[in-house]
């Protein structure tokens, strides 16, 4: 892909180009109309909305605040068509220290095994990589995603392509993120990402009980959330 000027980060070399803008807040209603539609979507096989049955208005309820912050940083962008402006993907990235929004707190009961597994998987991925300074590393947050349409044509590695270049530009030393399925642990090993630590689903457990113990029968595919680290190539280190 072509380095864009004028604001512009990217454009992808794909059969129907689509260009990388940085996130801005006149972007913020597409991005989480984008990530309730896309999660919930038929396709998607989604491991957390198929077995807690999140709903858009759940995705919304929680993706809102994420994106409305991220939209006030520099490190997030979107995929655009460059003919309508239209998003076709959005990339969320903020620096590991960052804590959740208030809202994240007080999303409804069925999130809360949800919160719970990605806590668990956090903390054992801080245990595994010690101590991790405000801006060493970059976290792309689990509900980045691209349009179902423009699935399965390259997009989602060449946004992971422009998430390195975001790293690289603001000097952060390595990127975190979170995988629950094998076909995107796949995809971030060929982007040479390495897994940090995991937990199964069917071992995980919340007050007492094991809500995701079913995800490995609905698809083989669903065994693990696991955390991948990749090292930012620069100059600087």
């Amino acid at each position: 892909y072509q380095r864009r000027v004028r604001g512009r980060f990217s454009e992808f070399a794909m059969a129907s180009p689509l260009v990388a803008n940085r996130l801005l807040p006149k972007y913020s209603a597409a991005c989480v109309d984008l990530i309730a539609n896309s999660f919930t979507h038929v396709s998607a096989k989604e491991p957390m909305s198929m077995v807690m049955g999140l709903s858009r208005r759940q995705w919304r309820a929680m993706a809102a605040p994420f994106v409305e912050r991220c939209a006030e940083d520099k490190l997030s962008f979107v995929v655009v068509d460059p003919n309508t402006d239209n998003v076709k993907g959005v990339m969320l990235n903020e620096d590991w220290k960052e804590v959740p929004p208030p809202e994240f707190h007080h999303l409804d009961d069925t999130w809360k095994p949800v919160q719970a597994i990605f806590a668990a998987a956090n903390n054992g991925f801080k245990i595994e990589e010690g101590h991790i300074a405000r801006g060493q590393m970059l976290h792309t947050l689990y509900f980045s995603t691209i349009h179902p349409d423009v699935r399965r044509q390259g997009a989602m590695q060449q946004m992971w392509q422009e998430c390195v270049q975001v790293a690289q530009k603001y000097n952060f030393a390595d990127i975190m993120v979170h995988c629950t399925s094998d076909s995107g642990e796949r995809l971030a090993t060929k982007l040479g990402f390495e897994n940090v630590n995991a937990i199964r689903f069917r071992e995980f457990e919340y007050h007492g009980q094991k809500p995701f113990m079913d995800l490995p029968d609905m698809s083989q595919e669903f065994r693990e959330l696991a955390c991948y680290r990749r090292h930012v190539p620069s100059d600087l280190y």
